[in-house]
């Protein structure tokens, strides 16, 4: 059987799909979305991979990162390198980073994190509450949280997490909260 010079194409393209690009290669990345009305984040409580319980309100008067991702998802694998460079990055100047693995399994978040050395908190959400309290229907998703506990930035997609943009938006963040 010949393939047409059309199905090749067709299935290059297809193909292209799910080639493991670098994310400074990927022909897409996602903006970072600054969210005008602010709502309150909504709380959530769940254990990390390393089994500490973690929840919105330890997080209050520091800014938060909620990426909301799956190992099934190229794209979110792809990203996970410049979130990993980002912990490193802005670890300690009041600024958290939480993966929420967004399906069942625990035991592949927990081999994809030690593969790939990620040190920021994994919470796995296993029944996907979260992701729903979130409004989460497209991975990955990321949340920014600001200090006083209000969604500031969103992000559908992929995105270089560690670019000078993004940690000066971050950085904006940090502000004392007015009591």
């Amino acid at each position: 059987m010949t393939l047409s010079r059309r199905q090749v194409l067709s299935l290059a393209a297809a193909a292209s799909l799910f080639w493991p690009l670098p994310l400074a290669q990927a022909s897409y990345q996602a903006r970072l979305i600054r969210v005008k009305r602010r709502p309150p984040a909504p709380d959530f409580a769940a254990a990390s991979l390393n089994g500490d319980l973690l929840t919105l309100k330890e997080y209050r008067g520091k800014v938060l990162m909620l990426n909301f991702w799956a190992t099934w998802c190229p794209p979110c694998r792809r990203e996970m390198p410049s979130i990993e460079a980002l912990w490193q990055t802005v670890r300690g100047k009041d600024i958290g980073i939480i993966g929420v693995h967004a399906g069942p399994s625990k035991a592949s978040a927990r081999y994809f994190a030690e593969t790939n050395e990620l040190t920021f908190p994994i919470i796995v959400d296993e029944d996907r509450d979260i992701s729903a309290h979130y409004g989460v229907r497209s991975m990955p998703t990321t949340v920014i949280i600001g200090p006083d506990g209000h969604v500031d930035y969103v992000a559908f997609g992929p995105r270089d997490w560690n670019s000078p943009d993004t940690r000066t938006a971050l950085l904006a963040l940090r502000k004392p909260l007015k009591t």
